[in-house]
């Protein structure tokens, strides 16, 4: 069975197999996909070192896998254009401050 899951503080996606244990930072990973014959493609970008790092994972859930990945990219992306709105309107609301 595979389960990911996400520490919004810290920002973090992690996926744990009986195989394996992984975690990522959301803002190293650069893409993911899938391939032919249940292949989950993961593409992140190491600043330490500069380059780009693929990992591979084989499962029958690859496809979900990735749509899992891709809805947290998405709930995140909502949550700052949420953030962003409200930043804009307290932006433009007059000051209430009391004599």
């Amino acid at each position: 069975m595979t389960f990911i899951f996400m520490f919004p503080r810290i920002q973090l996606i992690g996926w744990m197999c009986q195989d394996f244990e992984f975690f990522v930072r959301l803002d190293h990973i650069r893409k993911c996909f899938t391939q032919k014959g249940g292949i989950f493609v993961l593409e992140e970008y190491n600043p330490k070192t500069r380059q780009m790092i693929q990992r591979k994972y084989k499962s029958s859930m690859s496809d979900q896998i990735c749509y899992s990945v891709l809805c947290v990219f998405s709930y995140i992306a909502a949550g700052q254009e949420q953030r962003r709105l409200q930043q804009h309107v307290a932006a433009e609301l007059p000051s209430t401050r009391r004599h």
